[in-house]
C-alpha cells in the first residue's frame, strides 16, 4: 500500500466516528444534509493533512500524518467551522461563523500519537495572511473608526493565553507595517508577505472604488485607480510574480471582464492575462499561500473551466481532468513544493469529491465525499440549454430531468433564480433541483438577463426589467423545454425564493394559461414596500440602484403597483404556496402578510409556511423544511397519481 492511499485511509470514518454518522441510504431529504467532510488541505511540508469535518450535531477539525492509517480528530465544536488555514508547518487558523472566537491549534507527532494544543484568538480583527511560508507569522488588520491598519507578527500574539504543552519559547508583539485612513475592504499582499494594495470605497453620495498602492514596506500609499461606475470597475486581485505590477479583473474597454495586469505607476492597463468574448471571468484560483493566482475561472455551456496562468497549473491540468471529465476541478491546497495537491471535483451529480494528488507518483487517490451517502448514479442529469428571448437575446438555462420516466413527458417546475443582477445559476450540483427531479418532476433554471457572468451589457438588461422582459425570458425557455417533447405542457408550475419568489407570482399572474400553481419564498409582493421595509434602502445609493432596477418610488408609482402580485391579485387563478422567513431583513415579513390579505379579500385558494428565525437566505435546515413543503405542494397540483414514487 502506497504512503498516499494510506494516508487517506479512514478518513471518512474517522467523521462518522468524531461526529457522528450518516444515513445508508438515499432519500431526498439527505440532499439537504450536513456535508461529512467540507474541507481539506495539505500542510506546507507535505506531512499533515487536515479536514473540516461535520454532523448534524457538531464540527471538527481531523488530522492525519501521510504514512499514517489513523485519524485523530483535533478540536470539535457545535458552533460552525467556516475555514481553516495554515499558519505554520504545523499550526492551524481556525475560524467560526459566528458566536464564538477563532482558535490557533498547534500539534505534532510523538512517535506513537498527535499531539494538540489549543489557544484562543483574544484579540479583535481579522486574518488577512496566514504566511505558511514564515512559521507562525501572520497579517492581521484592525479597524479604528475609519482608520484600517495591517499588524505583522507572531500568532501566539493574537492571544492573551500560552500554549499549555509547547515546549518552544514564544515571545514578540504584533507591529503596523501598514495603515490607510478609509474603511480597507480588501488588502493584497506580494510574494514576500508585503502589504502593497488596498481597495476602499470613497464617498457617501456617488461611491467609488480606489485601488491604493505602494512600492514597498516604507513607501507612501497612492491613489492610483478610482472607478466611479461600479458595473465596470477594477477589481485588484494580486500581483504578479516579480510583484512589480497588480493582476486585475477589468473591462478594457470590452463586454466581458478578464485579467490584466496593471502598471501602477500611471494607473493603466497592460498585459492581458486572460479574457473570453462571450463570458466574465467569475473567480481566480489562488496557490497554497493564498497570494499567487493560478487560473482564472469562468463558465460555458454549464461547464466550469479552468485557464491557468502558470507552468504549474498547464503542468498538471491533463492529470486534473483525465478522471473527472465533464466537471469542475480546483486545486484547494497544495505543499510549498507542489508535490502533494488536494482536489475538488464537482458537477451536477457530484456535490463535491475530494482527491489528493502526488506530483512526483502520478498517483490521484479520491479522499472523500461532501454527501457520501449521496450517489451520482442515483441523482438526476442536468443540460445547458440555448436560449433565444423574444428580442433576440441570447441566454443560457438549465434542465434537470427526473430519472426513471422513460419516453413520458415530465410534469415542469419552472425555478427563476433569486436576485436580479446577481449570481447565475451555476453548473454545479443543486439540492433543491436534484430533490425535485427525484421525486418524478423536471426542474428548469433561467440565468435571465441581469444575471452575472455573461457580461455588461446582459447585466445591465435587467435594469427596469422587473415583471417584463425578465419574465418573458423565463417564458422563452419554458417554450424551448415544451418544443423538445420532454415536458408536459399541461403540468407545469413555477416557484423561486426571493426575487424567484416575487417572478414566480408575476408569472403566474402574467400567464395563468401555462402555470398550475407557484411558490413564493421571500418574494416581495408590494414594490412600493421594498423602498420602506428593506433595510438596505437607508443608503443613498442603494436606493438609487433598487430606483433603476425597480422603478421611481414617486416617479414610477403607477408602474410599480401595475408589476407588484398584491394589486394584481384579481387576475390570479393558480394556487399558491407562500413561505417566509420571520428574520428576513430585506423582504420583510409584511409582503407576505399583505399578498395573504388579498388573497383571502378575493377568495383565492393558497397555502401557508412560516419559517421561524429564517432570514432572506433560508439555512440548510429551514431549506429543507421549504423543500418538503414545496415537493407536497408540487405533487397536490401536477396530479400526484402520476408522477413516479421515489
Amino acid at each position: 500500500m502506497s504512503a498516499l492511499r494510506a494516508l487517506l485511509i479512514g478518513f471518512l470514518v474517522a467523521a462518522g466516528a468524531a461526529l457522528g454518522t450518516a444515513a445508508e441510504r438515499l432519500e431526498p431529504g439527505r440532499l439537504y444534509a450536513m456535508p461529512a467532510i467540507r474541507q481539506l488541505q495539505v500542510s506546507p511540508t507535505g506531512e499533515w493533512i487536515v479536514a473540516v469535518a461535520s454532523s448534524e450535531q457538531a464540527w471538527g477539525v481531523l488530522a492525519q500524518r501521510r504514512g499514517d492509517l489513523v485519524t485523530v480528530p483535533l478540536y470539535r465544536t457545535k458552533q460552525q467551522i467556516a475555514d481553516l488555514q495554515w499558519i505554520g508547518d504545523d499550526t492551524l487558523f481556525v475560524e467560526h461563523v459566528s458566536g464564538k472566537r477563532p482558535l490557533l491549534i498547534r500539534f505534532s507527532w510523538n512517535g506513537h500519537t498527535i499531539e494538540q494544543d489549543l489557544l484562543e484568538v483574544t484579540r479583535r480583527g481579522r486574518l488577512i495572511d496566514g504566511l505558511p511560508n514564515e512559521n507562525e507569522v501572520v497579517l492581521w488588520r484592525e479597524r479604528k473608526w475609519q482608520r484600517s491598519e495591517v499588524l505583522r507578527g507572531p500568532a501566539t500574539a493574537l492571544s492573551n493565553q500560552k500554549w499549555q504543552f509547547s515546549q518552544k519559547k514564544e515571545g514578540g508583539e504584533l507591529e503596523q507595517v501598514a495603515e490607510l485612513d478609509h474603511r480597507v475592504h480588501q488588502w493584497i499582499t506580494d510574494s514576500k508577505g508585503v502589504v502593497r494594495a488596498a481597495l476602499t470605497i470613497e464617498g457617501r453620495v456617488n461611491p467609488g472604488l480606489v485601488i491604493h498602492y505602494r512600492s514597498g514596506p516604507d513607501g507612501w500609499w497612492s491613489r492610483i485607480v478610482r472607478s466611479d461606475n461600479l458595473e465596470y470597475a477594477i477589481l485588484p486581485l494580486g500581483m504578479t510574480p516579480d510583484d512589480e505590477r497588480l493582476i486585475v479583473a477589468a473591462h478594457a474597454g470590452r463586454d466581458t471582464r478578464g485579467i490584466y495586469e496593471l502598471d501602477p505607476s500611471d494607473g493603466e492597463l497592460g498585459r492581458q492575462v486572460f479574457h473570453h468574448p462571450e463570458v466574465d471571468v467569475v473567480s481566480v484560483l489562488l496557490d497554497h499561500d493564498r497570494r499567487q493566482i493560478i487560473a482564472a475561472i469562468y463558465e460555458v455551456e454549464g461547464q466550469r473551466r479552468y485557464h491557468y496562468l502558470d507552468a504549474f497549473g498547464e503542468q498538471h491540468l491533463n492529470d486534473f481532468t483525465r478522471f473527472a471529465s465533464g466537471e469542475s476541478v480546483s486545486v484547494t491546497s497544495a505543499s510549498r513544493d507542489h508535490r502533494y495537491l488536494a482536489l475538488l471535483v464537482r458537477g451536477v451529480r457530484n456535490p463535491g469529491t475530494f482527491y489528493f494528488f502526488d506530483k512526483d507518483t502520478g498517483e490521484t487517490v479520491r479522499a472523500g465525499r461532501l454527501l457520501p451517502w449521496v450517489h451520482p448514479d442515483a441523482l438526476a442529469t442536468s443540460e445547458a440549454m440555448r436560449v433565444v428571448a423574444s428580442d433576440g437575446t441570447q441566454l443560457e438555462a438549465f434542465l434537470t430531468l427526473p430519472p426513471r420516466m422513460g419516453n413520458r413527458p415530465a410534469p415542469l417546475f419552472v425555478v427563476p433564480r433569486g436576485g436580479v443582477i446577481a449570481a447565475r445559476r451555476q453548473p454545479l450540483f443543486d439540492p433543491l433541483a436534484q430533490y425535485v427531479a427525484l421525486s418524478g418532476v423536471a426542474v428548469l433554471e433561467v440565468n435571465h438577463r441581469g444575471s452575472l457572468g455573461y457580461g455588461a451589457a446582459f447585466r445591465k438588461a435587467g435594469e427596469g426589467e422587473f415583471g417584463k422582459r425578465i419574465e418573458d425570458d423565463i417564458d422563452a425557455a419554458v417554450d424551448l423545454a415544451i418544443e423538445g417533447g420532454r415536458v408536459d405542457p399541461a403540468r407545469i408550475c413555477i416557484g423561486g425564493i426571493s426575487y424567484g419568489g416575487y417572478s414566480a407570482l408575476m408569472s403566474a399572474i402574467r400567464r395563468p394559461d401555462r402555470y398550475r400553481c407557484a411558490i413564493s419564498l421571500n418574494g416581495p409582493t408590494d414594490l412600493p414596500l421594498m423602498f420602506q421595509s428593506d433595510i438596505r434602502m437607508n443608503r443613498e445609493s442603494v436606493r438609487e440602484a433598487a430606483a433603476k432596477l425597480m422603478g421611481d418610488p414617486e416617479k414610477d408609482f403607477d408602474r410599480l403597483v401595475e408589476i407588484s402580485p398584491v394589486y394584481q391579485v384579481s387576475k390570479l387563478r393558480a394556487p399558491v404556496l407562500i413561505a417566509f422567513g420571520t428574520k428576513d431583513n430585506w423582504v420583510d415579513p409584511d409582503h407576505a402578510y399583505r399578498f395573504r390579505a388579498m388573497l383571502e379579500a378575493h377568495g383565492k385558494p393558497y397555502e401557508w409556511l412560516e419559517l421561524p428565525n429564517a432570514a432572506n437566505s433560508p439555512s440548510r435546515g429551514h431549506m429543507r423544511q421549504f423543500a418538503f413543503r414545496a415537493v407536497d405542494f408540487l405533487r397536490a397540483h401536477l396530479r400526484a397519481k402520476e408522477l413516479p414514487a421515489n
